[in-house]
């Protein structure tokens, strides 16, 4: 009987560390175990938690795949353009494992060197006057803009009478605006965006980030038209476009310059991610932050 124990105990020690050790994922050869994928999935589910959100398990495998894969591909690249940390700046990193040293070390190094490599002036993308507005024209806008959040102060969506009577706020301020009003001071007095806040009279705004319909309204206007009402994930615009005149895109041109260079290596990196090649094995797929 006590021989019998012994063997289901190895079985059972034998399993456990096989799955510990199970491959769930490739990258370039490299295989990905499954405790790996946890400690990144278990990372991200912690960063939503601490931020309110409810984990929703297709997300975060989602977020896991694209965060191991950029972590290799940014490693592989950072050798190749000959900017890789060296192996001194690594051990001098105190992590408690060789996964917290990549993710939270190795991986920032490698990005870091990897935009000064790029996007110095002597650099593949050096952010010269022809591609800083090149990017301004297609990605950004000169604009002001009173913003109504749609969310309560625990973040939740407004619904309802309340979202009525927004809308209604809302609308209201955009009459003022049409009639004449100083839209400056209707930013100050109503709007809810800091950064416009300290710049009511206009700033340059990347108009991606503000997702399609507020895209498509800024485009729409010409110098000092106002929009309709324009509603978004995150809450309702009044927009008005400023003119872009040379003296105001020179008082900005490190500002756009930095976007310029981090929208750019984002999408490159979307571009590395797709080249590489991975390979994702159901294990994977049945992978939950319970384990």
């Amino acid at each position: 009987m006590k021989r019998f124990l012994a063997i289901v105990c190895a079985l059972i020690l034998l399993t456990a560390c096989g799955r510990r050790e199970e491959t769930v994922l490739t990258v370039d050869g490299e295989n990905i175990s499954r405790e790996e994928a946890l400690y990144v999935m278990g990372a991200i589910a912690q960063t939503k938690a601490l931020s309110g959100e409810q984990p929703d398990m297709a997300d975060l495998r989602s977020q896991t795949l694209e965060v191991i894969v950029d972590a290799r591909v940014l490693r592989a690249k950072a050798v190749e353009y000959g900017c890789a940390p060296t192996q001194e700046e690594l051990d001098g990193f105190d992590a408690a494992s060789e996964w917290e040293r990549l993710y939270y070390y190795e991986v920032s190094l490698a990005r870091a060197n990897l935009l000064e490599t790029l996007f110095s002036p002597s650099g593949s993308m050096a952010a010269t006057d022809a591609a800083v507005m090149e990017f301004w024209e297609k990605h950004m806008v000169n604009c002001a803009y009173v913003f109504i959040s749609l969310y309560d102060d625990e973040n939740f969506r407004i619904t309802g009478e309340d979202y009525e009577r927004l809308v209604l706020v809302a609308q209201a301020l955009r009459k003022q605006a049409v009639n004449g009003a100083d839209f400056t001071q209707l930013v100050l007095d109503n709007g809810m965006d800091y950064a416009m806040s300290q710049s009511p009279d206009g700033m340059p705004v990347m108009k991606d980030i503000r997702g399609l319909a507020f895209s498509a309204a800024a485009d729409a206007l010409q110098p000092g038209e106002i929009s309709d009402l324009v509603e978004t994930d995150e809450g309702l615009f009044i927009i008005k476009r400023i003119e872009d005149d040379p003296m105001f895109l020179a008082s900005f041109r490190a500002e756009i310059e930095q976007e310029y260079i981090q929208h750019t290596f984002v999408e490159l990196l979307a571009a590395w991610r797709g080249e590489a090649d991975t390979q994702i094995t159901q294990g994977f797929e049945r992978l939950t932050i319970e384990g």
